[in-house]
């Protein structure tokens, strides 16, 4: 149909552009040869003209077109290995849009991929990397939460330099609008000197704060620092009310100090049973000093009914975490065969590990078995070596016990 329409306007403008030459040689018009021939070349011309204005529009959409795909460096960093939706900016680039590369895999060890062939920028960002981007933009716009942890990053040394000044700084802009946890963390930099000079003022304050919305940890150190007189007027009363919060949280360090206040009678009274509580409380989640004094409690019947084995079960527990005071007493008690079978030989190995650690007691004890040879081979050498490393920490038995054997120490 369209062919047909072409050839009856072509044969339309020869019949016409044929009249003209007729009227032109009998002298009818008086036209220039150029015009005769108009029919013919002024619709050429026009197709022309119209052919030209396409190729430039052709032109212009494609140079268009290509000034508005974003360079590789701008949109490599919008790049993440998630799986949540695209957003507008980060929508994925067509091929009409950008030359065909290779998808940049999802992975865990991104560290080993060449990015080279990808025209990422050198080093590569991770999804690390842009996670600490997104976490600082969110901190510079305000977010208590994002500050605190940015304050946490910069603290643990967590995909940035560790730096206690920076982490201080985003603590503090948290802890100003009242977020507890990073209130605690500046009290606690206040309190130790970390990033900020240390104010034992200051750190009372904060952790005031942080006390005041229930945090637990702040709690029980506010109670320390009235208990010491760090920073305020010392004060037991003070210290047993924020040690009481705490406890009463289920923090255990909270509940074995607040025994031992009831157990010495400071800030309350004195009142071993409630001790024994708050002891009980705090070795059952396994807090090894708390275990040691609730066995001393068992074993004396103090704030309890006298009870040998729970002592021994208890003393165990602490000894074998590694407490001293517990491993000693743990030593003497299979030395007598206070409550179990006496065994010398496992009083040897326990009063050993006090000793070690520097237990001036366990040390003492261990001399004495090592001259008697209880428990183990009799050596006197070593028994004198066990003797002195007492007697350097004033030990009163220890330093007689050398001068009995004429040893200079």
């Amino acid at each position: 149909m369209v062919t047909g329409l072409v050839l009856i306007v072509v044969i339309f403008l020869l019949i016409l552009t044929f009249m003209f030459i007729n009227y032109k040689v009998k002298y009818v018009i008086n036209w220039p040869w150029w015009w005769v021939f108009s029919p013919l070349w002024i619709p050429l011309a026009i197709a022309i003209l119209l052919f030209l204005c396409f190729l430039g529009y052709i032109y212009y959409s494609q140079s268009n077109q290509k000034s508005q795909v974003p360079s590789q460096t701008n949109w490599y960093p919008q790049y993440s290995s998630t799986s949540a939706p695209a957003t507008p900016a980060q929508a994925p680039m067509t091929s009409a849009q950008v030359p065909v590369t290779p998808a940049i895999p999802a992975t865990q060890e991104a560290d080993k991929i060449d990015y080279s062939q990808y025209g990422a920028p050198t080093p590569p960002i991770t999804s690390e990397s842009l996670a600490l981007i997104r976490l600082k933009k969110t901190a510079d716009q305000g977010l208590a939460v994002a500050q605190y942890n940015l304050g946490l990053r910069y603290y643990k040394g967590e995909g940035v330099t560790k730096d206690y000044q920076e982490a201080f700084k985003w603590y503090k802009k948290a802890a100003n609008q009242g977020f507890a946890d990073a209130q605690f963390n500046v009290g606690s930099m206040y309190e130790h000197g970390n990033g900020i000079a240390q104010n034992y003022h200051e750190a009372c304050i904060w952790y005031k704060k942080a006390a005041d919305q229930g945090l637990a940890d702040a709690q029980f150190n506010l109670g320390l620092m009235y208990g010491g007189g760090n920073g305020v007027a010392q004060d037991y009363m003070e210290a047993c009310t924020w040690l009481k919060k705490a406890a009463d949280q289920g923090l255990a360090v909270a509940q074995f100090f607040l025994g031992v206040m009831y157990a010495g009678g400071k800030g309350v009274a004195q009142n071993y049973p409630e001790a024994f509580t708050y002891f009980k409380k705090a070795a059952d989640q396994g807090y090894a000093k708390a275990q040691f004094w609730l066995g001393v409690m068992y074993k004396d019947g103090n704030g309890t009914t006298q009870n040998k084995q729970e002592a021994f079960t208890y003393l165990k527990k602490a000894a074998n975490q590694g407490l001293a005071d517990a491993q000693y007493n743990l030593g003497v008690m299979y030395y007598k065969g206070d409550g179990m079978a006496q065994d010398k030989e496992k009083a040897f190995e326990w009063s050993q590990k006090a000793a070690k650690q520097g237990y001036a007691d366990a040390q003492l004890y261990l001399g004495a078995m090592y001259e008697l040879g209880e428990g183990v081979t009799q050596d006197k050498e070593a028994a004198i070596k066990w003797y002195k490393k007492a007697a350097a920490q004033s030990n009163a038995a220890a330093q007689k016990a050398l001068r009995r054997l004429r040893i200079n120490y």
